[in-house]
């Protein structure tokens, strides 16, 4: 895989991390915002709980793309030296 290709990759699923980080905050939102009395909780997605631990997760796993990334920027600059 060549350096830009495995770039695109990386980036590409930071991004899909970021999402999933995004949804899972707007769902948690909706869910401590909703009354009881205007939307059942059974009809949204997760507790806050779930909602927070995945964002937690996909925080994890940006920290592990960033990682990876950052090992590609100590590659090439070791291949210019």
């Amino acid at each position: 895989m060549t350096e830009s290709s495995r770039n695109a990759t990386l980036t590409h699923q930071l991004r899909n991390q970021l999402n999933n980080i995004a949804m899972n905050a707007e769902l948690a939102k909706m869910e401590l915002m909703t009354p009881d009395d205007t939307m059942p909780l059974d009809t949204l997605v997760g507790t806050p709980l779930e909602c927070v631990d995945a964002i937690l997760r996909a925080c994890a796993e940006c920290a592990e793309i960033t990682d990876a990334l950052s090992g590609l920027n100590d590659e090439s600059t070791s291949a210019y030296s």
